[in-house]
């Protein structure tokens, strides 16, 4: 006794060949020995290696320059490589001289930072 077939039986499934003229994958995946296209980095991804900047809480950025403000002193503008003992040796005064005119609780001075380095004469 042989059973009729049953007609809603599905086909069985085909193998996938790619085309031939090697176009990229719809789907996002490779074809079989081809390696796969890096992704794409998304908004909220990290750069890998290289410059990371630093989080919000770390170092500041220098503040933006304004006009020396007038007055009765001569200013000194910080740029970058500036320390005390320099910017009182270019003035030819000293770093407690300038610590007390800006009221300095210790030597640290940051870029774009105006400093009273002597009175006018």
């Amino acid at each position: 006794d042989k059973k009729p077939k049953n007609d809603n039986t599905p086909p069985p499934p085909t193998q996938f060949s790619p085309p031939s003229g090697k176009q990229p994958a719809t789907t996002g995946v490779p074809y079989p020995n081809e390696p796969a296209t890096p992704p794409v980095p998304g908004p909220n991804t990290q750069p890998t290696g290289g410059f990371v900047p630093p989080s919000p809480g770390g170092a500041q950025s220098p503040p933006p320059p304004q006009p020396a403000p007038a007055g009765n002193f001569i200013y000194h503008t910080v740029v970058k490589g500036d320390t005390l003992f320099s910017i009182a040796r270019q003035y030819n005064t000293t770093v407690e001289k300038i610590r007390k005119l800006n009221n300095l609780p210790d030597n640290s001075i940051r870029i774009g930072q105006y400093l009273k380095v002597q009175q006018k004469k």
